[in-house]
């Protein structure tokens, strides 16, 4: 039973549900990605909707769909970035 709790603690402290961390990196990703031409502006945006998903993710009321999106949006995130960088390599 203490080790479930310890494990459950530790889970909650790193992310407990809310993905607000994660959203601060895709808006960071965001901004970073549209400094250079280098990018698709879209892939920006879409850093932009999985940041907010992320935040609305503290708010327990709109249910689990912006943690949904929040998740696999940042798999097509991450696999668009690997596609570009493979492409230009």
């Amino acid at each position: 039973m203490r080790l479930w709790q310890t494990i459950s603690l530790v889970e909650n402290g790193l992310g407990g549900g809310n993905e607000i961390l994660g959203g601060v990196w895709a808006v960071l990703i965001a901004f970073a990605l549209w400094q250079g031409p280098q990018m698709p502006r879209a892939l920006g945006g879409l850093c932009v909707v999985i940041g907010v998903c992320g935040f609305l993710t503290v708010i327990p009321q709109i249910g689990d769909l912006p943690g949904a999106v929040f998740g696999l949006g940042y798999i097509v995130l991450f696999v668009w970035i690997g596609a570009l960088l493979l492409k230009r390599a």
